[in-house]
């Protein structure tokens, strides 16, 4: 059953993991990066990726999409939190109007740990598919 209450610290966690996803939602690559403690790590559930990469990689690597949508931005929807001490787990959805007029939608499942106010791990699960056609689409049209 999950539990109703959540302690200060839990509740930081939280904060700091909405801002995170806000960031997320406005293609604020100072935001997401202001979130994430210098020695974070991430990972994404992707075959084409080298395993866990240095936390600042993760907007780098979303900048690149954020170039490909209409307005610079990606709009990401938390649907449900799971809070567990200094983990945090989140369901989420998104959508996003494409330069070439297409729409972008996924499906994520992010586990984030959090320690003194900034996220210092960060797990990204996802509909690879979604984002392998959206990429290979990019790389067949010859756009950047």
């Amino acid at each position: 059953m999950p539990r109703s209450e959540y302690d200060a610290q839990e509740l930081a966690n939280k904060e700091i993991v909405e801002r995170f996803l806000q960031a997320m939602t406005q293609g604020d690559v100072n935001g997401l990066d202001a979130c994430m403690s210098e020695d974070s790590s991430y990972w994404i559930g992707a075959v084409d990726l080298p395993g866990t990469l240095p936390g600042s990689d993760f907007a780098r690597r979303l900048q690149r999409f954020f170039a490909l949508s209409a307005d610079g931005k990606i709009d990401i929807k938390a649907v449900a939190f799971t809070i567990d001490g200094d983990r945090l787990a989140v369901e989420a959805e998104s959508t996003a109007a494409l330069k070439n007029g297409d729409v972008y939608r996924n499906v994520y499942h992010f586990v984030f740990v959090c320690r003194d106010g900034k996220i210092v791990e960060l797990r990204e699960y996802l509909d690879i598919k979604a984002t392998d056609i959206l990429f290979n689409d990019r790389a067949r049209s010859g756009t950047p």
